[in-house]
């Protein structure tokens, strides 16, 4: 993955808002990173399921850094503040399909969301307030933190898919996926309908800093071994919607 540039301006075209909240953001970023042992990356994580009634792992977080409101909303990726792209009918109907796979997996065990935000510093990385396309945790993770902290976690999801836009820069969904598996996240599934493939990503028994990736297309049904009896056609995810770029 690309790095970005230290001279590069983190905030292009955005409106004054924004560039009020700048320096503070990256002030309190910065501060983070100051504290946080160097080469600090490993996460302890179940390598053989993921455990349904799972308590949540706390993670060193940072006073909340105020993230502007705003349609679609804004995320903190790297330090870098990044407005959503503008999402699509394909780009809806492919999150309420996904919620409705997790949630009928799932059961009374968890929940699964549209556009929630989790806030958490994974160790290695900066702060990061991630807007997840759709997040799932569990219902014991969510009764630990309590139904105020719930409305924007403290931490990373149990699974976190994220859907491709038209225009959206590949460094960011990167960031995100190194991110979210850092921070705890069994596993990632990232979508592209264009190519009507998604790919799970997880850590299971590799190098640290390294990925699994499992990439499922046309025919193939989604499932993972971290995710016990969870079963998605690729098909069915992308069936009567327009697929063009």
């Amino acid at each position: 993955m690309a790095e970005r540039s230290q001279g590069d301006d983190p905030l292009p075209n955005v409106d004054e808002r924004v560039m009020e909240a700048r320096d503070m953001v990256h002030d309190t970023a910065e501060t983070a990173d100051a504290g946080r042992p160097a080469g600090a990356f490993v996460v302890p994580v179940d390598d053989d399921r993921i455990a349904m009634d799972d308590a949540t792992t706390t993670y060193e977080v940072m006073e909340p850094v105020p993230i502007l409101e705003g349609k679609p909303a804004f995320e903190l990726i790297d330090g870098y503040l990044e407005q959503k792209m503008r999402p699509t009918r394909r780009h809806q109907a492919l999150e309420e399909r996904w919620v409705a796979a997790l949630t009928a997996w799932a059961g009374n065990a968890g929940e699964a969301h549209a556009e929630w935000r989790h806030q958490f510093t994974p160790p290695g990385f900066r702060f990061g307030s991630l807007v997840p396309d759709i997040a799932y945790d569990t219902r014991a993770a969510l009764h630990e933190m309590g139904p105020s902290a719930a409305e924007a976690p403290p931490r990373a999801p149990h699974i976190a898919v994220e859907i491709l836009s038209k225009g959206e820069s590949e460094d960011s969904v990167m960031w995100k996926v190194h991110a979210y598996l850092a921070g705890g996240t069994r596993v990632v599934f990232v979508v592209d309908p264009p190519k009507r493939t998604a790919i799970a990503y997880d850590r299971r028994h590799v190098a640290i800093g390294q990925l699994n990736a499992t990439r499922f297309g046309p025919s193939d049904v989604v499932s993972h071994p971290l995710m016990p009896r969870f079963a998605f056609p690729v098909d069915a995810m992308f069936e009567g919607l327009y697929l063009g770029d």
